[in-house]
C-alpha cells in the first residue's frame, strides 16, 4: 500500500538538522562553566559544581580570610579559624597572576557558599 501523505521535499531534513543543532546547543550550555569575575560586589566568582563527592578540607590557621574570588584583589567576606571545614566545589585558581598563589573555591560548613581561600591555609 502506498502512502497518501504529502511531505515537501527537504522538510524532514531541515527539521532533523534543526533538532540536532538544538540538542548540540543545549548540551554545550550545560557543559559550560563560567570562570569570570563576579557581576555584583559581595558575590563570588562562578564556581563549577559537580554531582560527584566533593573533597573536604580544613582551615589550618586562625583568622583566615575567605573571599569573593581567587586573590587578594577580591573583597574579604569574613574570617574563619583553625578547624573550619570547607567542601571544595571544584573552582581552583593556580599561580594567580597577582599574588602567585593557589586558591580553592568551596562551601564553608555551616556558613557561606562559593568562597575562595588560599590553598596554603587548607589541609585537604
Amino acid at each position: 500500500m502506498q502512502s497518501t501523505s504529502k511531505v515537501r521535499p527537504g522538510l524532514a531534513g531541515r527539521v532533523s538538522l534543526a533538532a540536532v543543532a538544538g540538542l548540540c546547543l543545549a548540551g554545550a550550555a550545560l557543559a559550560t562553566t563560567a570562570e569570570a569575575a563576579p557581576a555584583h560586589p559581595g558575590t563570588s566568582a562562578a564556581v563549577h559544581h559537580s554531582t560527584r563527592a566533593l573533597p573536604k578540607c580544613f582551615v589550618n590557621q586562625d583568622g583566615v580570610n575567605y573571599r569573593t574570588g581567587p586573590g587578594t584583589r577580591y573583597p574579604s567576606l569574613g574570617h574563619v579559624n583553625h578547624g573550619q571545614g570547607i567542601w571544595i566545589t571544584g573552582g581552583t585558581w593556580g599561580n594567580n597572576p597577582v599574588d602567585g598563589l593557589w586558591w580553592d573555591a568551596g562551601n564553608l560548613w555551616g556558613g557561606a557558599n562559593n568562597v575562595w581561600i588560599r590553598r596554603d591555609f587548607l589541609n585537604c
